[in-house]
């Protein structure tokens, strides 16, 4: 962001949203799907924290840009930050599906008859060759049609256009590496116009921000309880096998962190003068934890299986595998950067 438009507060929220990204992926590694009672508690606080960081990406996106857009810029300044990265950081985890890993669930028959220039072409359009990587194909649409976003930045599509939209969208599930990106900007759309709507109105929401704090804190925490104790189910995929899945379900998480993320900017914003220092350095380095932390989990996951290390499921283990994921990957960033200066920006997205 160019400097008159750096938001302390939501730079903060960002460095909580990798760091919620980071713990996702710590508790897929060590409890999968488990039934423990630790993990369901763990995927209800956790597994739709994405939202976050593409509500996120909304909110900047009408901040920085809404004033003053070039379209050709733009795009070129994601490629440089954004996809650049992204093919660099996909080098490793493709040469591995090439000619290394022979169990790949998403892999079919027509695709596997393809050529190689094919199957790469897929897998980068698809972010399907790296876990987390899902991410980037979905968020380069939004670089694609920011133009219409522009247009839609209107009193009129905000009141009468954006709940319904939001509405429909509470109805969508289908998300992220088990799915399609066409499924998963569906999904994130609402959550992106969200974030615009809540940086145009955002002088309105911090001047009556006692109200919103209060009812927003209260219908979390009721779908929160509701969702604890079973009475509320949100759907998810936890496998390639989608076929015979309703499209259209209620997803209760999707709206209690749409809730979660404006409850929090709030937050962020009544402190926006502390000094946070650890969800500070994790905003500066977001992209580059984002991009490379799979990558620590997996060297971690072959040393416990090299060794026998029999890691019991709960939370201490869980708290170890986030600290050193975030420890390493932080470090590794800060290396990048100490060797290549502002050019990192090109190599890890940091």
């Amino acid at each position: 962001m160019i400097k008159e438009n750096y938001l302390t507060y939501v730079h903060h929220l960002r460095g909580l949203a990798i760091l919620i990204i980071v713990a996702i992926h710590s508790r897929m590694a060590l409890f999968g799907n488990s039934d423990i009672a630790i993990n369901k508690g763990l995927v209800v606080f956790l597994d739709n924290g994405t939202i976050i960081f593409v509500f996120i990406s909304g909110f900047l996106f009408h901040h920085v840009f809404i004033p003053r857009f070039d379209y050709k810029n733009y795009l070129i300044k994601k490629s440089k930050y954004v996809l650049l990265p992204y093919l660099l950081v996909s080098i490793p985890p493709i040469l591995d599906k090439l000619y290394f890993d022979n169990n790949i669930p998403w892999l079919t028959t027509s695709l596997q008859a393809k050529g190689p220039v094919e199957f790469v072409a897929y897998m980068l359009l698809t972010g399907k060759h790296f876990g987390p990587f899902w991410f980037i194909p979905m968020i380069t649409v939004f670089y694609i049609i920011s133009p219409a976003l522009i247009k839609l930045n209107t009193r009129v599509f905000y009141v009468y256009f954006f709940p319904l939209i939001f509405i429909l969208g509470l109805f969508t599930y289908q998300f992220g590496y088990y799915s399609t990106i066409i499924n998963s900007f569906v999904f994130y759309l609402p959550i992106y116009l969200l974030g615009m709507i809540v940086s145009q109105y955002k002088e309105f929401l911090f001047r009556n921000q006692v109200w919103f704090l209060t009812i927003l804190t209260l219908i979390y925490a009721l779908i929160l309880v509701l969702e604890l104790n079973g009475s509320l189910v949100t759907p998810r995929l936890t496998d390639f096998n989608n076929s015979n899945l309703k499209y259209f379900v209620f997803d209760p998480a999707k709206l209690r962190f749409s809730l979660l993320a404006v409850l929090l900017t709030l937050v962020f914003h009544n402190i926006m003068n502390a000094k946070l220092r650890f969800l500070q350095l994790l905003g500066d380095y977001s992209f580059g934890i984002y991009f490379i932390h799979l990558f620590f989990i997996i060297i971690f996951q072959k040393i416990i299986g090299y060794y026998h290390i029999n890691l019991p499921m709960n939370i201490i283990s869980f708290v170890l595998m986030l600290f050193f994921t975030l420890l390493f990957s932080v470090l590794f960033v800060w290396i990048v950067k100490i060797f290549f200066g502002s050019k990192s920006r090109y190599i890890i997205g940091s």
